[in-house]
């Protein structure tokens, strides 16, 4: 019985211990963890304009598949009307 209640104080000192604690956190890890919200905003801001040029690219892409093979297409048209 006297271990249970050795073990309550125990407790009760643990949870005093963590109420007198400010319920702030220090100015150090406060600074490290808003630096590293700005560098995941960099970082969101990067991808963003990254996948913003990458459809472009793909649209381009596309575009210019479409023309090579509508001029393929026309030279194929003229090749058999002029062997005909």
């Amino acid at each position: 019985m006297s271990a249970c209640l050795q073990r309550i104080e125990n407790l009760e000192s643990v949870c005093n211990h963590l109420a007198s604690k400010p319920p702030e956190m220090p100015e150090d890890k406060e600074q490290q963890l808003l630096n590293s919200f700005e560098r995941i905003r960099s970082i969101e801001a990067d991808l963003e304009r990254t996948k913003r040029a990458l459809h472009a690219t793909v649209a381009k892409q596309n575009s210019l598949a479409e023309t090579l093979e509508a001029v393929q297409e026309s030279s194929r048209v003229k090749r058999r009307l002029f062997c005909s």
